[in-house]
């Protein structure tokens, strides 16, 4: 999974800053466009599932919500803190300290 997620290396959006990109086509199952579509959860479900291994990913359920996915793995007592140590394969998402969102 992780091979094929660097495989994903240089991947953008087209045109810049628009959410246009293929991991959102795979999802919605349609090209999306504007700030209501940002990819960083898509692309980690669309890594998941081209990698077989969309059972690893919320369940095998979809969802493109960076804050769906703290409170599904949280449910799960799978949600670690800045303090633990990070394993291959794990999901990392950041809190910005400009606006408090994930």
């Amino acid at each position: 999974m992780l091979d094929f997620a660097y495989s994903q290396l240089g991947i953008t959006e087209s045109p810049p800053n628009s959410n246009t990109v293929i991991y959102n086509t795979d999802y919605y199952g349609y090209e999306v466009s504007g700030p209501d579509y940002p990819w960083c959860a898509v692309f980690l479900w669309d890594v998941f599932r081209l990698a077989g291994e969309s059972q690893a990913f919320y369940g095998g359920g979809k969802t493109a919500s960076c804050t769906e996915l703290k409170n599904y793995y949280s449910g799960l007592n799978r949600w670690f803190t800045s303090g633990d140590q990070p394993k291959p394969g794990d999901i990392a998402i950041m809190t910005f300290s400009s606006n408090k969102s994930i």
